[in-house]
């Protein structure tokens, strides 16, 4: 895949996870938007630094910010939401940056790893 193509993948999933999913949820929700909050950021925005991790990991020299992205850009999103700040969430912001890189790097190795033995 082109590196272009991977940052569409990266910008539109970003922006389809953290700004459309929460606006929708809190059109839809009739006040008790909690529980889908919930879904939302700690199902689902795990999911996606995982993948956004192994889409880093493939070309990570010229993708290594991508895993901070989601990281960085959860507490607001969560914030939108709910109508609050927590400041908890800063923990979770970087327990997400801390396995969206871990996942780069395993697959970066993995990959290095693959490409050596198929050498030989």
């Amino acid at each position: 895949m082109k590196l272009k193509t991977k940052l569409i993948i990266i910008l539109l999933s970003t922006i389809i996870n953290l700004i459309c999913l929460p606006a929708l949820i809190i059109r839809l929700s009739d006040g008790t938007s909690m529980g889908f909050s919930f879904l939302l950021f700690f199902a689902i925005c795990p999911i996606l630094e995982i993948s956004l991790g192994i889409i880093a990991g493939t070309d990570i020299k010229k993708l290594f910010f991508v895993p901070m992205i989601v990281a960085f850009l959860f507490p607001f999103c969560y914030a939108i939401t709910i109508g609050i700040i927590i400041w908890e969430l800063f923990i979770y912001s970087i327990m997400y940056a801390i396995s969206g890189t871990l996942v780069m790097l395993a697959t970066y190795y993995f990959l290095k790893h693959k490409k050596e033995k198929k050498e030989n």
